[in-house]
């Protein structure tokens, strides 16, 4: 079972702009919470460990020059398909 994260967390080697861009653009498919009913209240997103997971995956794999949208549908594939396509990318005969 997951345990949803009330803060974004800190992927190595993502910033926290290319983390909302991904949000933004749904790379990442997050479900957004009310902080509160108050007004002038903003939102936050709730980040499961299968979310951090995929966005991890993504850094990893567009630090390996992956496109971003084949880098969020292999990462959404789970981590066998991103250790093969990190190994497919790491073979020089190969491409990504």
């Amino acid at each position: 079972m997951t345990h949803p994260r009330p803060r974004r967390p800190t992927i190595p080697g993502v910033t926290h702009r290319q983390l909302d861009y991904w949000i933004e653009r749904r790379y990442l498919r997050l479900t957004r919470e009310s902080l509160d009913r108050a007004p002038g209240k903003g939102n936050r997103w709730r980040w499961t460990d299968e979310d951090v997971r995929i966005a991890t995956d993504m850094g990893r794999l567009r630090a390996n020059g992956f496109a971003l949208a084949r880098a969020a549908e292999i990462a959404r594939s789970g981590p066998a398909a991103v250790d093969h396509a990190l190994d497919l990318a790491a073979d020089p005969g190969e491409s990504p």
